[in-house]
């Protein structure tokens, strides 16, 4: 098959296909073709919770507020009663924190693991979600919040840091904060 013939949607990973898609939407300011991708790669793999992740981020974004409020705690009490899978544990901690029901200093205890590389990773996870959930004002230390663009550039920048693993790349979640800190320059 020639890449020309190729559909992202026939693929094994086409949620994942369908993912980077919203992300890259996202960026370029196209939120409801975003949304319509993270729908659709949700529809594909159900288990996947990044999906869920940004599709809720791409509401507030959409002035969606309450709506997204409703579905992450709608997906928080879901989980509740899902088998334990050890990476599974720290996207469902994720969500707990963007559902408003578990403090900041509980989700960075979340990024531990035994695998150091892991640790680093799940670490550049949380600053770049506890720097959205102050960028957008979401709930934090069960309590309502406004926006703090100070507290979200801070948590964004030790995102952003250093490239991974002592290679010359950014990770995808860096590369993320950068565009958000890029956001916030333009402002």
């Amino acid at each position: 098959m020639s890449i020309w013939n190729w559909d992202p949607l026939q693929s094994p990973t086409a949620d994942g296909c369908l993912y980077y898609i919203g992300l890259a939407q996202e960026r370029l300011g196209r939120l409801d073709e975003a949304l319509a991708s993270y729908e659709k790669s949700i529809e594909l793999d159900r288990r996947w919770l990044p999906h869920y992740i940004f599709y809720y981020l791409a509401l507030h974004r959409a002035g969606r507020s309450n709506e997204a409020q409703r579905f992450i705690e709608a997906l928080s009490d879901s989980l509740k009663s899902a088998e334990p899978l050890p990476a599974f544990e720290f996207w469902k901690r994720t969500i707990e924190f963007y559902a408003g029901r578990l403090p900041e200093h509980a989700f960075f205890k979340a990024a531990k693991a035994e695998n150091p590389g892991q640790e680093r990773a799940n670490l550049e996870e949380v600053y770049f979600h506890a720097g959205m959930a102050y960028l957008l004002g979401l709930p934090i230390d069960l309590e309502s919040s406004a926006p703090d663009t100070a507290k979200a550039e801070g948590f964004l920048r030790k995102c952003a840091g250093e490239p991974s693993s002592g290679t010359f790349d950014f990770s995808e979640t860096q590369d993320m904060a950068r565009t958000e800190l890029k956001r916030l320059g333009d402002r």
